[in-house]
């Protein structure tokens, strides 16, 4: 996927083939950083509300990371795309052949 500073231009194939249902960025709010929910499939209203909810309390991959582990199934990284020196795609499948990608720097 191509990134700018502000959302995404193009989507790339996801590794499994399935849709990316939503990209997300970790934008810095003050001294502490919250991702973005940029929904790309029309996820239901609830659905995308509570996703946004559960994402905007991540400040760190490491906070993804605990927050994938806590689903049944996991929710674990299935690709990292590396985009240039300093950003990498982060992909993770979610539901029915859907995957979060997460643009980390």
């Amino acid at each position: 996927m191509a990134s700018t500073g502000t959302g995404w231009e193009r989507s790339a194939e996801t590794p499994s083939g399935g849709e990316p249902a939503a990209t997300c960025r970790c934008a810095a709010v003050g001294q502490t950083s919250r991702m973005e929910l940029d929904d790309r499939v029309g996820l239901d209203a609830v659905e995308a509300q509570a996703l946004a909810a559960d994402l905007g309390r991540l400040g760190s991959l490491h906070a993804l990371l605990r927050w994938g582990l806590g689903h049944e199934p996991a929710l674990v990284i299935d690709d990292v795309v590396i985009q240039d020196e300093f950003t990498h795609d982060v992909v993770i499948p979610y539901r029915d052949g859907l995957f979060l990608v997460f643009d980390t720097t």
